[in-house]
């Protein structure tokens, strides 16, 4: 197995813990002139860093299953929540106002390897950020990469874009399954696929407001709740929309296991969010960032006690801070407690390989 694809190989041991911490909710909310992207994050580890990855910058990874080598040049600069390492994202949004995020999947079965490269799930949405600037052209990738079944935890995505198209993307008896346009009557996505999450609402008419605050941890109640709430929103407050957004998560948020409230402001290119261990809510904008690879990756720590814009506060990646987040992490993550130094010291170091073309 190729080194660079040895970190999302463990990280399939990583996922495997009790669905309280599982509990992830994603949503898409569009209005006439205003689109947002909310997710809550629930994981037993809330360290992680806010990533301003640059464009320009060429990167390669060697497929595991084939040896097919996948090489790209970024186009987009984009925005990431990090928690194992620089360029394998939970999720980010990009400067063309493209969304991607992650959430686990039990039924989750990938194609079987063919010629086409295959990649990890995590470097599949930063391939994403980094190449697709719209949700047809994510759905289009398809052709040209993979997620390897080898590496990859169980996901299903849900994407949006500036033009406020939203898809939930699965891979279901190892074939991709596509909801979009009139197959996605609600652009939210928790932890069943999106049809058995579709008959739940249709055949479960009680008010999810109503039920017990414990059956949040249910996925089915918090794809109810959301989309709910998403549908309910009132376009005329638009200038309340990102406390909507946080409204949304707050409703579905376990109070032990969700890490990170983000609330994503597609049409201004800017992202809320609040962590567990510091929720006070903070403000980065992309605009205010160069995204040009002759400029340093820039990192946050995601539990920095800043509130209010933190822009300021970002400071130049290193490949100390990339090995002192893994260490972190892995370290303190069920299953990947026993994987040796060398291993986590050349996961740390695969930015290193990054090339800027100017």
């Amino acid at each position: 197995m190729k080194k660079k694809h040895i970190f999302e190989f463990f990280l399939i041991a990583a996922f495997l813990m009790p669905q309280i911490l599982l509990a992830c909710t994603t949503f898409c909310l569009r209005t006439e002139d205003r689109i947002i992207f909310g997710r809550n994050y629930d994981w037993s580890i809330g360290d992680g860093l806010v990533v301003i990855n640059k464009k320009n910058t060429e990167k390669k990874i060697s497929s595991s299953e084939n040896g097919v080598i996948l090489k790209w040049i970024s186009k987009h600069g984009s925005i990431s929540f990090n928690q194992y390492g620089i360029d394998s994202p939970m999720d980010g949004l990009n400067e063309e106002g493209l969304v991607v995020a992650q959430m686990w999947l039990d039924n989750t079965s990938y194609p079987a390897p063919d010629s086409r490269p295959g990649v990890g799930a995590l470097t599949w949405i930063q391939y994403q950020l980094d190449n697709s600037g719209s949700v047809e052209e994510v759905i289009s990738s398809d052709q040209k990469l993979r997620i390897d079944s080898e590496l990859a935890a169980p996901l299903h995505f849900l994407v949006c874009d500036a033009s406020g198209q939203a898809a939930v993307i699965e891979f279901l008896d190892e074939k991709r399954v596509v909801y979009t346009k009139d197959s996605l009557p609600y652009s939210a996505l928790t932890n069943s696929t999106y049809s058995d999450s579709l008959q739940f609402l249709k055949d479960n008419k009680t008010d999810p407001n109503l039920l017990p605050r414990f059956w949040i941890s249910n996925s089915f109640v918090r794809f109810s709740k959301a989309a709910n709430m998403v549908d309910e929103y009132n376009s005329q407050h638009n200038s309340q929309i990102m406390d909507y957004g946080f409204k949304i998560l707050d409703a579905v948020r376990s109070d032990s296991s969700t890490q990170w409230s983000i609330v994503y402001d597609i049409t201004d290119l800017q992202v809320e969010f609040k962590t567990l261990q510091s929720f006070n809510r903070k403000t980065v904008s992309l605009k205010n960032f160069r995204l040009n690879c002759e400029s340093s990756i820039k990192v946050l720590d995601v539990n920095s006690g800043h509130g209010g814009g933190v822009e300021g506060f970002f400071v130049d990646y290193t490949s100390k801070i990339n090995r002192d987040l893994i260490y972190s992490t892995y370290k303190r993550t069920s299953f990947l407690q026993n994987i040796p130094n060398q291993i986590l010291d050349s996961i740390a170091e695969y930015p290193e390989s990054f090339r800027c073309i100017k």
